[in-house]
């Protein structure tokens, strides 16, 4: 088995919660090649999940120093991150919903960042992946509860919908973002393929089964209306304006540096840039989505008209926020 098939059998093994099983593969890929940026920063984080904070610590700082781009945004980070510690103080913890396949991993990555660099002061809960709209389990809910009261949380993160957050009794920063579902579901059925041994053999046929299950089918609204299942369009669209009326920030995939940059301003003092820029390679994926374009609409209308509704929204907003910025600055 090859570094990269390995990796691929680690994240998955991570994103659905098995800690140990992922660990033990990352560390095999480290045993032979002992400078792998990707073993090491996702074993950090998986260690820093499991409370062991130095040694989280040391292993992403390692991966920062092998990459240039992590190495750019941990200087920034640095920086951030002791006026994060007073300012964070007048601050709600943040709860970011993340909508699978919409690019939140690379938020969930920052706030895991900012939570290493922050030690046990202010900790940072991965709630468990794949959780998506089934109930909290008690033990899980418990945790955070005590973490809560402790009041050395910076932020949550994991896949949940909206009204998940109300479980703690504490009052929270909603994030969360969404993505087009033309870019979503066809990023979602080359995963499960990836992550399903079957890279080699990605058919049409199949793609056009993916897209008809209920499952793959307005996700964002789903998450963001609170609800699994729903007849009435235009009342879940509603729903879904409703809710994002009570967030502290959202946007669009296309957006999710702008976002960043965003929180780490906010949560810590000055301006922060954070830029991750990533170029689709698969022309796999682009004929998927010439081809289905149509298809994906049709199937996932309320997702298509939320996803617009918040390109507007944040255009707003992003510009509203740099008017501020400007006079803060001048």
């Amino acid at each position: 088995m090859d570094v990269e098939t390995k990796l691929d059998q680690a994240s998955a093994l991570h994103q659905v919660g098995q800690f140990s099983r992922a660990a033990q593969i990352y560390r095999q890929v480290l045993v032979d090649d002992p400078q792998n940026v990707e073993a090491l920063y996702l074993l950090g984080v998986i260690v820093y999940q499991v409370g062991k904070h130095e040694v989280a610590v040391d292993l992403i700082t390692r991966a920062i120093e092998k990459d240039s781009h992590r190495v750019e945004a941990s200087m920034k980070f640095q920086k951030f991150v002791p006026s994060f510690l007073a300012s964070s103080k007048e601050n709600k913890p943040l709860f970011f919903n993340h909508i699978e396949k919409t690019g939140g991993t690379t938020l969930t990555g920052i706030l895991v960042f900012i939570a290493v660099c922050c030690g046990k002061q202010y900790r940072f809960i991965n709630i468990e992946y794949g959780l998506g709209l089934k109930p909290i389990p008690p033990k899980i809910k418990q945790d955070i509860i005590s973490e809560l009261r402790h009041g050395n949380v910076m932020a949550i993160a994991g896949h949940s919908h909206y009204g998940f957050h109300l479980n703690f009794g504490t009052a929270f920063n909603l994030v969360t973002v969404v993505r087009n579902p033309i870019e979503r579901v066809v990023s979602e059925y080359f995963w499960k393929c990836r992550h399903n041994n079957r890279w080699n053999d990605i058919s049409q046929e199949d793609f056009a089964v993916h897209l008809k299950q209920e499952e793959s089918r307005n996700v964002c609204a789903k998450y963001v209306s609170g609800q699994n299942g729903f007849d009435n369009k235009g009342k879940i669209l509603d729903r879904c304006k409703q809710n994002l009326e009570r967030y502290f920030a959202f946007c669009t995939t296309e957006n999710l540096d702008r976002m960043a940059s965003f929180i780490l301003t906010r949560y810590g003092s000055g301006s922060v840039v954070f830029n991750d820029s990533k170029k689709e390679t698969d022309p796999r994926k682009h004929k998927f989505k010439e081809q289905f374009e149509d298809q994906i609409i049709k199937l996932n209308e309320v997702d298509y008209s939320l996803y617009r509704y918040v390109k507007e929204k944040e255009s707003r907003f992003f510009l509203t926020q740099q008017e501020m910025l400007n006079i803060n600055t001048n």
